[in-house]
């Protein structure tokens, strides 16, 4: 069984990922199960909203910057003039940042195939970016909305998935990801009114 992380911070992402559409597809696949890592792990509302085989709920340890790596966040953009400089400002960041020892346990429980970041916008999964990383486990962004990649991402995750061809560009023109790291996959919450 190969399993995924994937972090649910805010509401906009239990939308786009969990009820339109990208969670039944993964699930689809008899040999995935996904683990959610969200707030929502202890409302009981959520918990059976979302209860089915193969889906495992746990609590976020969302991380909160210290000012120092915030600062790094905030400026790898602007002193990144290459892909290997954003590279290198991240490897900064991440040797400042904590993994939960919660995290230590999940990580060793499930031996998760990919760890997915429900938005890279937000700094709270910075912290299990870094801890997948650490492990050599692969690690994906999912870009919320057309403007997130100009109001500059706090994680930097191995792989981007995007709405279109501008965001693309934007994301290896100012947060300096490669280009073969973005994939365009459109806005999934759209795909109901096409549908």
């Amino acid at each position: 069984m190969k399993t995924i992380f994937l972090t649910v911070q805010t509401g906009m992402v239990v939308r786009d990922l969990l009820r339109c559409g990208p969670l039944e597809v993964v699930l689809s696949h008899p040999d995935a199960q996904v683990v959610l890592l969200t707030p929502g792990a202890r409302d009981p509302a959520f918990i059976d909203e979302f209860r089915q085989e193969r889906l495992i709920t746990v609590p976020l340890e969302s991380y909160g910057p210290t000012p120092l790596v915030w600062r790094l966040m905030n400026r790898r953009w602007r002193h990144a003039r290459t892909p290997a400089m954003a590279d290198a400002i991240h490897r900064l960041e991440q040797a400042l940042i904590p993994t939960p020892t919660a995290y230590a346990r999940l990580f060793a429980e499930y031996n998760p195939a990919l760890v997915v970041s429900g938005d890279p916008l937000r700094p709270g999964d910075a912290n299990l970016i870094t801890a997948a990383r650490r492990r050599g486990i692969p690690t994906l962004g999912s870009v919320r909305s057309w403007d997130n990649v100009l109001k500059h991402l706090r994680t930097r995750p191995d792989a981007l998935t995007v709405w279109n061809a501008r965001n693309a560009r934007e994301a290896v023109d100012i947060d300096r990801f490669r280009p073969h790291q973005v994939t365009q996959v459109g806005a999934t919450q759209m795909d109901v009114y096409f549908s």
